[in-house]
């Protein structure tokens, strides 16, 4: 499923959500993206929706021998949030504390299908989207285990 894909499905599922969403659009003060870093253990497939879907901006992507710790400290000087499906290293509070976190969103579904991703990611990425365009640091400080 694509993030196209589950929009359409909303308008279909919803007769009200089309409506609702262009009043919605004309309330959004600007067009500033939500910049993202990506773990490297996040799938290709949903690297390539991430970098296609338009209110999202992939501003780097970990390389497979990059340490946690400097994922964390560039995810902060880049003012990005953090994707990651690693349950156990930015999640922990002593290695990674809460207090200077730059936004992290743990992907923790059972499933590790690219359609359940997706579907999480999109449903807490509605409120994520909303909230950067109106504050650019809205996760900042924050940490997310998102699931279906």
């Amino acid at each position: 499923m694509k993030f196209s894909e589950y929009l359409e499905s909303l308008e279909k599922n919803d007769p009200g959500f089309k409506e609702r969403f262009k009043e919605f659009s004309k309330v959004t003060p600007t067009k500033r993206k939500v910049r993202l870093f990506l773990d490297r253990n996040i799938p290709e497939e949903l690297k390539k929706e991430l970098r296609a879907y338009d209110p999202l901006k992939v501003i780097g992507i970990a390389g497979e021998h990059d340490p946690d710790k400097f994922i964390w400290e560039t995810a902060k000087r880049k003012r990005a949030i953090i994707i990651s499906l690693d349950k156990g290293d930015f999640w922990n509070d002593s290695k990674f504390p809460l207090l200077e976190s730059p936004g992290v969103i743990l992907l923790a579904s059972r499933e590790q299908s690219i359609d359940v991703q997706i579907t999480a990611l999109s449903r807490f990425l509605d409120i994520v989207i909303a909230g950067t365009k109106i504050q650019p640091d809205f996760l900042k400080y924050s940490k997310y285990r998102i699931s279906t």
